[in-house]
């Protein structure tokens, strides 16, 4: 038997809901040959598939990442860090769908149950004004800013901006 390594798919955040399409579901279960570099268009904000650590629970993350937003998406970059992909429609101070108490439920999760060393948070950078909205809020319950030459190597950093919470 053969593994023949599926090419990689890419998640673009749009205004429209991204819990409707059908490639969040596959981006939980997706496994790749090896992580690489994924470099999409400045405003794309497009989530890479890379695999999933064995121990993670992808259906408890999964439900966790979606009580927060339903728009919102995840990924592990690497094993001691968890993505999470915010679209450009939950950006502005007035978006009513965050929820701060299952927020915190999820950094909980990422610190007991995943043994994640970091949270990074993902916008894209050509709508993002971290002043504003969900990166200000973040900003205020410990996120800082992420310097380029930190990113995880899966994480464009040509067209994200990312916040990282250190557990």
């Amino acid at each position: 038997m053969h593994f023949h390594p599926r090419p990689v798919r890419m998640i673009r955040f749009s205004s429209q809901s991204l819990v409707s399409s059908p490639a969040i579901l596959t981006l939980i279960n997706t496994r790749v040959v090896r992580p690489r570099v994924i470099e999409g268009h400045p405003a794309s904000c497009a989530a890479p598939d890379v695999p999933t650590s064995e121990h993670v629970d992808s259906d408890a993350l999964a439900g966790l990442v979606k009580n927060v937003s339903e728009g919102w998406c995840w990924h592990m970059a690497d094993k001691q860090t968890l993505a999470l992909f915010v679209p450009s429609s939950q950006l502005s101070a007035s978006t009513p769908t965050l929820s701060r108490d299952h927020f915190v439920e999820l950094l909980e999760f990422c610190e007991e149950k995943l043994k994640v060393k970091r949270v990074v948070a993902c916008f894209n950078k050509s709508d993002i004004d971290p002043r504003q909205g969900v990166p200000r809020a973040l900003k205020c319950i410990g996120f800082t800013l992420l310097p380029p030459d930190h990113f995880p190597a899966s994480i464009d950093k040509n067209s994200i901006f990312a916040m990282v919470y250190d557990i």
